[in-house]
């Protein structure tokens, strides 16, 4: 993908022109993003809430019927069941690997084969993360499709 900027003082209002071939999950995010509906999900800490933006999450987990969200320095409670996120943030890059966890696909930096057809998934800060042999399959069908998008010209990478 390829990005112009330009700078034009004579301008009255700032405006964006979005040039795609194919709708895709980046240019949805783009659209997202440049129309002021950044993508975000709500999480408590210390008695505070913080819109969490979804390109800084990790992974999404519950564990004993509470719910969790983690970035790369903080973790934060939130409400929203494990099956509303799954089917909200897919199309942004995110995969169940398990029963109880949902993985941001962009902040998976190595994959290595585990035993009984398990994968061990290493995270952008090197946490460690299993995808099960039930999600396996829909796992390396998310990474294949968006390997295939970016053969074709269009990255997925995020904000990183």
């Amino acid at each position: 993908m390829k990005l112009k900027l330009f700078v034009d003082s004579k301008l009255d209002d700032d405006y964006i022109d979005i040039k795609y071939r194919n709708m895709n999950m980046q240019i949805s995010q783009i659209i997202e993003i440049a129309g002021s509906k950044q993508p975000s999900m709500m999480g408590r800490k210390e008695g505070y809430e913080f819109a969490i933006n979804i390109q800084d999450v990790l992974y999404y987990e519950t564990v004993d019927k509470k719910y969790f969200i983690y970035t790369d320095r903080e973790t934060y409670e939130t409400h929203i069941p494990l099956k509303e996120v799954e089917e909200s943030l897919k199309q942004y890059g995110f995969s169940r690997i398990n029963k109880s966890m949902i993985v941001n696909i962009f902040k998976v930096s190595k994959l290595k084969a585990d035993s009984n057809m398990k994968i061990l998934a290493y995270l952008a800060n090197e946490e460690v993360v299993t995808v099960t042999r039930h999600y396996r399959t829909n796992f390396y069908q998310m990474i294949e499709q968006i390997s295939f998008e970016k053969k074709r010209g269009r990255s997925y990478e995020s904000g990183e």
